[in-house]
């Protein structure tokens, strides 16, 4: 009996022990549960306030600060640095950082092996020569930022549009770490972020640009009619005034001589100096850019207001000699003009009745 009792003692001791570490295992696997479920709620918010912020700055430099910001936040890297191709897509430059590492540069020949690095696998961790396969370093590029920093370790993901790379976020220490799939897994979701707003803002800056060369004038900067449209009605409503446009002749001397380039530049000239006399004219005034070497003047006033507009405008063009190249051309301008809103409610009509006045 003593020896049963013995032997159940044992084995209820063993039990116990067993239970007890089976016990502290599934704590921690809660706890490690917990954490990365705390990790990917942080991350959540981060990558959802980042995407608010994107709506309401709409500069890229902005929308990289506070990337920065966040992202030192989350991973909590001592410099946290955004790298993008140039125009010229044969180098890095670093857009943005919380350190003096903005506006470093690297050719790509210079981090040839750890691009190659970055476009095999999601997120690169670099360990300082000696450490962490040294070949990596066989580049004086990234040996230089460590050193030149006085960096230790450091995290690499790319940033990629329409599959090719774009980008790389970077994220250094200047001491040892190991990195944890945590911060792994954030910086591949900052990645993507990062991802869609260069791909937004590519989209946005195409938008402006057609934007400004179908609404102004890239000869004088002039707004061209199209950009005169969108406001006619709501300028021109209840109000009396005159639609002028204003031929200029001789112009085509000089695009025969000299080149369209130096009539541009003549043409260019006269159209600032135009501004220049129109400015402290009380009365509201647009004065735009029409085909074939025309300009138009929408006017708010009276008859008297206009017909003093366009003699201050015919006595600057006629009243000047207009050099190119050590020689003197004379220019004139011819004008006519329709009245809103008797001659016409809309810009269509009204250029009709101007042109046969």
């Amino acid at each position: 009996i003593l020896l049963l009792l013995t032997v159940l003692g044992i084995t209820t001791g063993l039990l116990f022990h067993r239970l007890v570490k089976q016990g502290r295992h599934s704590l921690q696997e809660m706890q490690a549960l917990a954490n990365t479920r705390s990790d990917l709620e942080e991350q959540q918010k981060v990558v959802q306030n980042l995407r608010q912020r994107f709506q309401y700055q709409g500069s890229q430099q902005a929308f990289f600060h506070t990337l920065s910001l966040e992202a030192t936040r989350l991973i909590k890297a001592d410099i946290t640095a955004v790298w993008l191709l140039d125009d010229s897509g044969h180098q890095l430059v670093c857009q943005t950082s919380n350190s003096s590492m903005t506006h470093e540069a690297f050719n790509l020949s210079e981090v040839q092996t750890c691009i190659e690095l970055i476009q095999g696998q999601p997120v690169v961790e670099l360990n300082m020569p000696g450490t962490d396969r040294p070949d990596l370093f066989s580049h004086q590029g990234m040996l230089k930022l460590f050193r030149e920093f006085g960096l230790h370790s450091a995290l690499l993901t790319g940033v990629y549009q329409g599959g090719e790379l774009q980008g790389v976020l970077t994220f250094c220490q200047y001491q040892p770490r190991q990195w944890s799939d945590s911060d792994k897994n954030a910086a591949s979701a900052l990645a993507g972020v990062t991802a869609q707003f260069a791909e937004a803002f590519q989209r946005r800056k195409a938008e402006e640009n057609f934007y400004q060369e179908t609404h102004f004038d890239q000869v004088t900067g002039l707004p061209q009619l199209a950009h005169i449209e969108d406001q006619f009605s709501q300028e021109t409503e209840h109000k009396e005034g005159y639609l002028l446009i204003l031929r200029l002749h001789g112009l085509h001397l000089i695009n025969e001589f000299h080149g369209v380039e130096a009539g541009d530049e003549v043409f260019r000239n006269l159209a600032q100096q135009c501004l220049a006399i129109l400015e402290p004219l009380p009365q509201q005034k647009h004065l735009f850019r029409l085909p074939a070497n025309r300009l138009g003047l929408l006017l708010e006033g009276s008859q008297s207001e206009a017909e003093h507009s366009v003699q201050l405008l015919i006595g600057l063009v006629s009243g000047s000699t207009w050099d190119y190249q050590r020689k003197n051309y004379t220019l004139s301008l011819q004008a006519g003009g329709a009245h809103y809103p008797s001659d016409g409610r809309s810009l269509e009509e009204l250029q009709h009745k101007a042109r046969l006045a």
